[in-house]
Formats: C-alpha cells, structure tokens, sequence
C-alpha cells in the first residue's frame, strides 16, 4: 500500500494525532497518485486538504 494511501486508514483505526511536513500543492501533473486530488483541490495545499479530509472521517482527531 502506498503511504499516502495508507495514511488515511488511520483515522479509522483509532489514531488520534497525526504530524505531516510538506509544502506541496495538488497539481494535475501526479493527479493519479494523489490522495485527495480532485478538481476542487488543484492548487491547494496537501496539508489543508488532508487535515479537511481526516476530519471528515474522524472530528476528533489533531493534524499539524
């Protein structure tokens, strides 16, 4: 499983915090690969759409 997918298991699995690093944005370049590229996220920072993404999933769990 590739990390990034592996990442948003976690939620699920009772992790409660969560740190990433990164300063990417989603680009259309690598869009197959990504978790959490779509259309709406184009140009957005990795980090702020994952943090929205794991909240969806689980309100209670911490990202930085």
């Amino acid at each position: 499983m590739k990390e990034s997918q592996e990442f948003s298991h976690r939620p699920w699995l009772g992790f409660g915090k969560l740190h990433f690093m990164g300063f990417e944005e989603f680009g259309i370049e690598k869009f197959n690969r990504q978790v959490g590229a779509m259309m709406s996220t184009v140009g957005r920072a990795k980090i702020d759409v994952i943090s929205n993404f794991l909240a969806d999933i689980n309100p209670q769990v911490e990202t930085q």
